[in-house]
């Protein structure tokens, strides 16, 4: 439809009781000569305007007058001249529903559905929620009888301020009287109702009512996981439909969801066998599922496949790949699949780098991890602060403390200050190693930043204070444990033990 260069003005942000009750809108013997007069007006807007040719008139229009104008216009006058007409008479007078909904119906029949839709926005926020069958009522009023296409333009207009309740409500009433189902809201409000248990139930209902089946609607409802993806794949067989390639990776995805990679699986060969095209996307479901059900075999073995039928991996499945091998323990093949993404000119993100980085670390590999820190570094990535503090964890148990203090000193660097659980890990390699002035020092250095040291970080303390104490001190110290929560009474404890022990000597 081209578009109209006529607009339709309203008053903005009406009252919800902007409209004065309806009246009757049949043609009287008084009105005839007004509506006439009214007609050779607006056939004269061009040359003279209604603010001039109507100004004697205008006390005698009634807004029963303008609804029975534009629900015979008994002159056949244009649309977008009754359009003029509409505006300059609203902008005078507070006109009844029913006068809104016979402009609305003949534009409409104009087939104006663009500014037909607007008139019904404007309604519809002037009425509120829950106003569908009041504004049904009227609309079917103006029309003589129900019509499928106004009960369309409805609902849209509904949906487009999130009315979703309202929509449903357009298409009930539609089915209770008698029309055919509005194509396209029952296509939209299954999309508007995502999140919610009703979406599968309303598009089941419109199917009842005779909406002709959608692959794609079925397809979104299955990706976005509101119902049991089976029930509804053997509702699309039911209704004749042809699964495609998207259905099938719906339900794969599904499947690998809720752990059933076994089901997925038969859906994938299944898919293999029939000849469907499977896209990266299906590709990467299966990936997915597998590594997380810990069947590294398996999802290199898709990859393979992948490559096999001209399918060329992305960062997203060799990502996936690293942290499946990490989560397994097998860190060697993840920097196997790292070496191959540099190969391909796969870029690696931060993902993929924190998860080998964490494996290395959990292994004992200290120095390959800090080595990747620094290519992070490099790169312009910076590792978060769980990554860093497994680091700094790993170097303490290998007795590199050093180690530890300078992958602190990169994170602050990168402007990244350590957390009180970063300062934790420290410290308690620290106190391993048997290096009580280096953590008290450290204990000293953190608050001085502002990390206030927590429960643990006295608890790790006290422990190796108790470690190297004898008889009624070690009991004094276990019995704090625990119960130490601020600084000044960690320090008094140990000042007291202190004092104590050398007045024993």
């Amino acid at each position: 439809m081209r578009p109209l260069k006529q607009k339709l003005s309203f008053p903005s942000h009406p009252p919800h009781n902007h409209f004065t009750n309806p009246t009757t809108t049949t043609t009287t013997t008084k009105d005839a000569p007004i509506i006439d007069a009214i007609s050779l007006a607006i056939k004269s807007i061009p040359q003279k305007p209604l603010s001039s040719s109507l100004k004697h008139l205008l006390p005698s229009i009634t807004p029963s007058t303008l609804t029975s104008l534009l629900t015979h216009n008994p002159h056949s006058l244009p649309p977008l001249s009754l359009i003029s007409f509409f505006n300059f008479f609203s902008s005078h007078h507070c006109l009844p529903l029913s006068s809104y909904a016979a402009m609305a119906i003949l534009l409409i029949r104009h087939r104006h559905f663009h500014h037909s839709l607007s008139l019904l926005s404007f309604l519809v926020s002037c009425k509120g929620r829950h106003s569908a069958p009041s504004l049904f009522d009227a609309l079917s009023s103006a029309a003589g009888r129900p019509d499928p296409t106004t009960v369309d333009l409805l609902a849209s207009a509904y949906l487009t301020f999130g009315f979703v309740h309202d929509a449903v409500q357009c298409v009930r009433l539609a089915r209770r009287h008698g029309l055919p189902p509005p194509p396209v809201s029952c296509s939209r409000i299954p999309h508007r109702l995502i999140g919610s248990d009703s979406a599968w139930d309303f598009y089941r209902e419109v199917l009842d009512f005779g909406l002709s089946p959608d692959v794609f609607a079925f397809n979104v409802l299955m990706n976005r996981r509101l119902v049991d993806t089976n029930e509804m794949f053997e509702e699309m067989v039911s209704k004749g439909l042809v699964p495609n390639g998207v259905t099938f990776t719906a339900l794969i995805d599904g499947h690998c969801k809720d752990g059933r990679i076994e089901r997925a699986m038969e859906i994938y060969q299944h898919m293999l066998k029939r000849g469907v095209e499977l896209d990266l996307i299906t590709y990467n479901a299966i990936v997915n599922g597998l590594c997380k059900a810990g069947d590294m075999k398996g999802a290199s073995a898709v990859v393979e496949e992948m490559w096999a039928r001209g399918l060329r991996p992305d960062k997203f499945t060799y990502t996936t790949l690293i942290n499946g091998f990490c989560k397994v323990g097998d860190v060697d093949s993840a920097l196997g699949v790292k070496a191959r993404m540099a190969d391909e000119g796969v870029v690696l993100d931060d993902a993929a780098y924190t998860a080998i980085v964490t494996g290395l670390s959990r292994d004992g590999r200290v120095s390959d991890a800090a080595a990747l820190l620094d290519e992070m570094g490099g790169l312009g990535l910076v590792p978060d602060e769980a990554t860093c503090a497994g680091v700094i964890e790993a170097m303490c148990e290998a007795g590199d403390t050093k180690g530890g203090f300078g992958v602190m000193e990169g994170m602050q660097r990168a402007g990244r200050r350590p957390g009180v659980g970063t300062y934790n890990r420290m410290l308690n390699g620290l106190c391993k190693r048997g290096q009580m002035r280096n953590a008290e020092m450290l204990l000293n250095a953190m608050r001085d930043v502002g990390v206030e040291p927590d429960e643990v970080t006295y608890n790790i303390l006290l422990d190796e204070h108790s470690r190297r104490r004898d008889g009624v001190e070690r009991v004094a110290l276990h019995a704090e444990m625990g119960m130490v929560s601020d600084y000044d009474t960690y320090a008094s404890l140990i000042r007291g033990l202190d004092g104590k022990s050398r007045r024993n000597r």
